[in-house]
């Protein structure tokens, strides 16, 4: 029972009847990883679909020399490793908590057969995908075409503008630390550190321990 009421609290998953979810409870897997532990290796064998219960994950490669890049921040609701089963290969890029994180995860086989019974789910992973490659080719542009101090506008707003949280003239999102921020926008923590005092500093946004505080006229 504990398993379907977190599968009907995924929009994924939303417009599945009782019998389907807990079809669906009954072959899930329920899984916890600690704050910075690996739930998913680049490399690892592609077998399973996964999504988000609580917490929240990075999407990560790392270079030969150590260095972080961050494709996205996933949480609770979110899933991945999609990719890896429809090409039948292996993972792509590294999954890590960002903080105690609980996650369901779906064998391939029985992965296939919810997509087959259930059109509503396959057509909402591929809207998933596209929007996932949207970004990319965002981020892509981005590094192409813009220095950092646009490379952490630029994600300051799209995080914004996706947020639905507000407090009076400030739009609020996730609080990340610099260094996370850095592995986003291709930089180091220090050059975002003075970005953001320089953007406080200004009145574009406050930190706070609930998150960032985004001020409207940052969006205009």
């Amino acid at each position: 029972m504990i398993l379907e009421r977190l599968l009907k609290d995924v929009d994924l998953f939303a417009d599945l009847e009782g019998r389907e979810l807990k079809a669906l409870a009954a072959v899930a897997v329920q899984k916890g990883y600690a704050r910075e532990e690996f739930i998913v290796r680049e490399t690892d064998p592609g077998s399973a679909f996964f999504f988000i219960a609580s917490g929240r994950v990075k999407v990560c490669l790392y270079s030969e020399d150590g260095q972080e890049t961050i494709l996205s921040f996933l949480s609770q609701g979110d899933f991945f490793g999609e990719m890896a089963l429809f090409l039948e290969s292996t993972r792509t890029a590294n999954v890590v908590a960002i903080e105690p994180t609980e996650v369901l995860l779906i064998h391939r086989q029985q992965f296939y057969t919810l997509l087959q019974q259930n059109f509503a789910i396959t057509r909402k992973i591929l809207g998933t995908l596209c929007r996932r490659l949207r970004m990319a080719n965002f981020s892509i542009d981005s590094l192409a075409h813009l220095d950092v101090s646009g490379r952490l506008a630029r994600f300051l707003i799209e995080e914004a503008k996706a947020s639905s949280r507000r407090a009076g003239d400030y739009r609020i999102i996730q609080r990340y630390t610099h260094q996370q921020v850095a592995g986003k926008i291709s930089t180091s923590r220090e050059t975002v550190s003075r970005l953001f005092a320089q953007l406080k500093s200004s009145g574009f946004i406050l930190v706070k321990p609930d998150g960032i505080y985004i001020h409207r006229k940052f969006l205009a």
